[in-house]
């Protein structure tokens, strides 16, 4: 039980208001955050022909190649998961 209910039993404050603003914003800004990752490795990867046309000291490249997938992967999941618990939009 919510233990503002005992000194709030109704009103903006009590347990059973939502706040779905908030939380969808919050899927919103997941997915967002998965679409540009992926955006980015795609642009990565054409811009370094996909990684066969590296400058010399570029080994960032080979770092955003692994970690911006992976990114974009734990947003998604993230956002499907609010969604999917009716949190999301």
């Amino acid at each position: 039980m919510c233990k503002l209910a005992a000194i709030i039993p109704a009103g903006p404050l009590s347990c059973t208001t939502a706040h779905p603003a908030s939380h969808s914003d919050m899927t919103a800004l997941k997915r967002v955050a998965a679409l540009y990752d992926i955006f980015y490795t795609v642009r990565l990867l054409v811009v370094t022909g996909f990684l066969q046309h590296t400058r010399a000291g570029g080994q960032g490249a080979y770092i955003g190649a692994v970690v911006f997938p992976l990114l974009a992967l734990g947003f998604a999941w993230i956002a499907r998961w609010l969604w999917r618990r009716g949190i999301g939009p």
